[in-house]
């Protein structure tokens, strides 16, 4: 069993990050406690096995928590603790925490809304645009189908005139190779 005393600087106060740390140490396991310090900084001290782990884990970047360092101090394990602990200081700084951590979240909160609502303006303006270019697309459409049926009357047309000449043409050798037979005395 082995024993840290660990001092965390950074973003650490009124931000929920005790609470974060109590929890990861039920996961790993691991005794001992965490305070607020007068400075700013956070004390923890604990014990068990798993204790690297845990420290990697409590180097918290998820905003509003900044973890900035961690100075770690190997002590002697003295066993002394049987549960991991959050100490808390007078009721009226815990309560003042605790409005902060909370105001804290909530500007977090209003600010990823205001970010998705900002998302959200360039989504519909970009969805407006694709409208627009789809509707471009089916006027070209449009035209398109019109040229087509355009060249297909003119083919039939086409079609239609070169029958007519081919026919006479046709009918007029005929007549040319009669009047050549009955010269030649061809039957």
């Amino acid at each position: 069993m082995r024993r840290v005393k660990a001092l965390v600087d950074g973003e650490v106060q009124r931000v929920g990050y005790r609470y974060w740390v109590a929890s990861i140490a039920r996961k790993y396991k691991v005794k001992g406690y965490i305070k607020n310090l007068e400075d700013g900084r956070v004390e923890i001290v604990v014990e068990g096995e798993n204790l690297d782990d845990f420290l990697r884990e409590i180097e918290i970047k998820k905003p509003p928590i900044l973890v900035e360092s961690i100075e770690k101090k190997e002590e002697k394990a003295t066993g002394e603790f049987k549960t991991f602990k959050i100490m808390v200081g007078k009721i009226e700084e815990e309560l003042v925490e605790g409005f902060g951590t909370g105001a804290t979240y909530l500007m977090k909160i209003i600010e990823l809304q205001e970010k998705t609502l900002g998302l959200q303006e360039k989504t519909l303006g970009l969805q407006e645009k694709t409208l627009g270019l789809q509707e471009k697309t089916l006027g070209l459409q449009e035209k398109t189908l019109g040229l087509q049926e355009k060249t297909l009357n003119e083919i039939r047309a086409l079609r239609q005139d070169i029958r007519v000449l081919l026919d006479e043409r046709l009918k007029k050798l005929e007549e040319d190779v009669a009047k050549i037979k009955v010269k030649l005395g061809i039957s």
